[in-house]
């Protein structure tokens, strides 16, 4: 995905090689770290994360999505761990190993991805497609304003099982 896959907001695979069996990637490098570190550094500050920042983390991520979902394919693993910043301020969407074609509005049912990030249809078991990825982004836009994820009682995530 990442060696075939060209937009500014996807991290980008320069090279790809298989030795000794194994499959090695060279991929961009992002030097500020990810948007987990963003949290972690602001909490230990003791200060939020500003609204402008958080806009914009959420709308790379949110134009990388789209263009994935354009190409038919989802990520099925949007999280904080998996939105990159470099120095300068750019965001990316990286880690695509749980990718999946949907093309021509299709439908997947395989449980993957972070449970935590995970929407409601995903961890029934059923029928899902690329909207999937926007509840996924709705979690990480809460985390990155609350420092953490929704905390689902076994009451609250009632709808969910």
């Amino acid at each position: 995905m990442a060696a075939t896959t060209r937009h500014p907001c996807l991290l980008r695979a320069w090279e790809t090689h298989v030795w000794r069996g194994e499959w090695w990637l060279a991929l961009e490098w992002m030097d500020g770290g990810s948007a987990t570190g963003l949290i972690e550094g602001a909490q230990a500050a003791r200060s939020r994360l500003p609204e402008p920042l958080i806009a914009a983390v959420v709308g790379a991520v949110l134009d990388g999505l789209a263009h994935m979902h354009a190409a038919g394919r989802m990520h099925r693993d949007v999280k904080s761990d998996n939105v990159l910043v470099d120095r300068g301020g750019r965001v990316t969407l990286a880690d695509f190993g749980f990718v999946a074609d949907v093309g021509g509005g299709g439908h997947r049912t395989s449980t993957v991805g972070t449970p935590y990030w995970m929407a409601p249809e995903l961890i029934r078991g059923g029928g899902y497609d690329a909207r999937a990825d926007v509840w996924s982004l709705g979690i990480l836009a809460l985390e990155l304003a609350e420092y953490a994820p929704p905390t689902w009682t076994s009451r609250r995530c009632a709808p969910c099982t």
